[in-house]
């Protein structure tokens, strides 16, 4: 049973299985991927921010784990290479742990720019491994929220 928050009569809706995804506002079923059909996917989604005092939802272009794991290093995307991964552990298991914060606002010059040397090693579960950065935040238009990438299997 739903309803908009506006409304005193709701529509109650029988679901045939356990694993879909149904879209209230079309009553209908939506075509997404589940989590177990993907590595990673690049998308708007609402993340929460949390400041002294203050809780806020704020609507992000970022990216989301689904079947991989994935760490940040602070080390240039061309130093990274197979022996970088003697030593490293993935400890975030968090969906969003590539998420947003690679870019940043800069209000000096009005947009999105790239934070230096911020590099991730992605893991697969089928246990490969990739290096990934972002290159870009803007089309060739130069409309925010088209991410470019580059990524390396190691």
């Amino acid at each position: 049973k739903f309803s908009k928050i506006e409304e005193v009569e709701y529509v109650e809706t029988t679901f045939p299985e356990d694993d879909f995804h149904y879209s209230l506002l079309q009553k209908k079923y939506s075509v997404v991927p589940f989590v177990k059909e993907y590595d990673l996917v690049l998308g708007k989604y609402t993340d929460l921010l949390i400041f002294p005092n203050v809780q806020s939802d704020y609507l992000v272009y970022g990216v989301l784990l689904g079947n991989a794991e994935a760490k940040q290093l602070s080390t240039p995307f061309a130093d990274i290479n197979l022996s970088s991964l003697d030593t490293l552990e993935f400890d975030n298991p968090l969906k969003t742990a590539i998420g947003w914060d690679w870019k940043f606002y800069d209000l000096n010059s009005g947009a999105y720019s790239l934070k230096e040397n911020r590099t991730f090693i992605i893991k697969t579960q089928d246990d490969f491994y990739y290096k990934l950065r972002f290159v870009d935040f803007y089309n060739q238009e130069g409309v925010s929220g088209h991410p470019t990438l580059e990524y390396t299997l190691l």
